[in-house]
């Protein structure tokens, strides 16, 4: 005949042994999901810098062209490149130098935004892989500890039936009953 304490405690060692496969399962399902959303984070860190670089080239670009079209109306006006030409000049140069450090500034601000993203990812996996393991251990003692209640309240031995310790546990059972 089967021991019904032993199926019931077979039953809760096979359920919480499940349970902390799952949460650790879990775990590591989700740290992976974190370490893919860092690795995106890092290309778009990456894509912003590039973005950056190419904005600044084409602006710096863009005022050379403006400068050099600044040159030939004063030419073909007669002017000299003196004075107020030249001031002018000068402050094409300098606005453009402006705008261009600001395109460099900005790519860099959100280059950062995305590095800080990917570094909390990482963060993150290692945190919802610590967790799974934390979890699943919990999870095993809390069955470990159901199994022996259950094994305490239902009078179970670990001494073999017939066996001098077993005569004792039992007397011992009986006797806080």
């Amino acid at each position: 005949m089967c021991n019904p304490l032993l199926i019931v405690a077979g039953a809760t060692i096979v359920a919480g042994g499940y349970t902390a496969y799952a949460q650790n399962e879990q775990g590591k399902y989700q740290s992976k999901v974190a370490k893919n959303n860092a690795l995106t984070a890092s290309r778009m860190a990456e894509a912003a810098t590039q973005k950056g670089v190419r904005d600044e080239q084409r602006l710096r670009l863009q005022i050379a062209h403006q400068r050099s079209g600044q040159r030939a109306a004063f030419g073909a006006s007669g002017r000299e490149i003196t004075g107020s030409a030249s001031n002018i000049l000068a402050d094409t140069a300098m606005m453009g130098e402006l705008d261009a450090l600001t395109l460099r500034y900005n790519a860099g601000l959100e280059s950062y935004g995305y590095e800080t993203e990917a570094n909390n990812f990482m963060a993150q996996s290692k945190l919802d892989k610590m967790s799974g393991k934390q979890a699943a251990t919990g999870t095993l003692l809390t069955t470990a500890a159901s199994v022996a209640g259950q094994w305490y309240t239902m009078g179970g031995s670990v001494a073999k039936p017939g066996s001098t310790s077993a005569g004792r546990a039992s007397a011992v059972t009986a006797r806080t009953r």
